[in-house]
């Protein structure tokens, strides 16, 4: 499901009392990462100041933020938290949830920066949707080939050395 975009030429993002997953500023910060991706900020500015000190905070760069602002709702964003926090409890581990397009340079560098030295990798990218491979055209198959088998590779070239 695709959030709505905002258009803050018109109307003033949310507060910045609100919370998302127990964090204040992050949803009028998203409204506004969501607003510039479609051409309305208006005259707000993302990242302002206070929405640098939220994500170095949560220790995030902003274009991965925006890049998922605009992929995911405040309601799959708190799925994904809820997620991380049932995992973290279940096996007592500390769980970093980073919501992104792995497939992207942008997506992978937010991951590594989130955890630079894993100790075990699991990409689960899902791919792209299943259907008859009659109806697959070049482009189609090669971006498969992107999302399932050279975005891991990508990922291991990055770490694998400190695995060892």
């Amino acid at each position: 499901m695709q959030p709505p975009c905002p258009d803050l030429t018109k109307g003033p993002p949310r507060s910045p009392r609100e919370r998302l997953a127990g964090v204040v500023h992050l949803p009028r910060l998203l409204d506004k990462a969501r607003a510039r991706s479609g051409g309305r900020l208006g005259e707000y500015i993302y990242p302002c100041p206070l929405d640098q000190k939220v994500l170095g905070f949560l220790e995030l760069e902003p274009e991965a933020v925006a890049e998922a602002a605009v992929r995911l709702s405040d309601d799959e964003m708190d799925a994904i938290e809820a997620a991380a926090s049932e995992i973290a409890a279940k096996y007592g581990v500390k769980v970093t949830p980073v919501a992104c397009d792995i497939t992207t340079e942008a997506g992978r560098a937010a991951v590594l920066a989130a955890c630079p030295a894993p100790d075990i990798l699991v990409n689960n990218n899902g791919g792209p949707p299943g259907r008859d491979f009659r109806q697959l055209d070049r482009a189609a198959m090669v971006e498969g080939v992107v999302q399932n088998m050279v975005t891991p590779i990508e990922l291991i070239r990055a770490v694998i050395d400190g695995m060892a």
